[in-house]
């Protein structure tokens, strides 16, 4: 009886090893399959420089997930990478490099597109990561690629072109929807809180900031 069971036992073990062997080359393949549609996907072309590889994509109708997953590839995190971790995780990522979620920056890139067909989308993204975090010429030139005494005028000239969708984007109308009227507004009122400690030689309630529910001083600018 034990002898049975040991021999069932190692033919078990056997399939089971078969089976991993199996699996490990279907992945395998996936992945193959996955570089493979990746490279030759019109949307995006990849070219080798180095041991790096460069994804060029041109502005299409990019999916919320492409723009995350090229402009995460961009930053030097690989596919691979972008794979070991969670959507929260790569979101935060992209975040901390432009300072808004992809699900902001694909509605950006299509108005831009629909503006400006020739443009690109590594140099919209370039300049909104110039735009978000403001580094030296010799940073963005590290991590993007065109020469320092080349870079600062391309994201300049590609954050006109997103200065641009203002007019497009930007409406403030004012005045009376029942009546039709539009009363003309001489100045803007605009206000700036600072919060500081209590004043010693003037202790007063009229030092009371009640955004930040402690002492402070307001701005007002017209």
């Amino acid at each position: 009886m034990i002898s049975a069971l040991r021999n069932e036992n190692r033919i078990l073990n056997a399939k089971i090893a078969a089976l991993t062997k199996e699996l490990t080359n279907l992945r395998n393949e996936n992945h193959k399959l996955q570089n493979k549609s990746r490279k030759n996907d019109g949307r995006v072309k990849g070219q080798r420089r180095g041991d790096m590889l460069v994804v060029h994509a041109e502005i299409c109708t990019l999916t919320d997930v492409d723009v995350l997953s090229v402009g995460l590839s961009y930053c030097g995190f690989d596919a691979a990478r972008q794979q070991r971790v969670n959507l929260d995780r790569n979101l935060r990522r992209f975040k901390s490099f432009f300072g808004v979620p992809p699900t902001t920056v694909a509605p950006i890139l299509r108005d831009l597109k629909d503006a400006n067909s020739k443009l690109v989308l590594k140099d919209i993204l370039m300049s909104m990561n110039w735009l978000y975090l403001y580094e030296t010429r010799e940073v963005l030139s590290g991590r993007w690629g065109p020469h320092e005494n080349e870079i600062g005028s391309k994201v300049v000239e590609q954050a006109k072109e997103i200065q641009k969708l203002k007019a497009k984007k930007i409406k403030l109308e004012f005045g009376d929807s029942l009546s039709g009227e539009h009363p003309e507004y001489p100045a803007s009122l605009d206000t700036c809180n600072f919060e500081t400690q209590e004043f010693r030689l003037d202790p007063s309630a009229k030092w009371y900031d009640p955004k930040s529910h402690s002492s402070g001083l307001v701005s007002v600018f017209f």
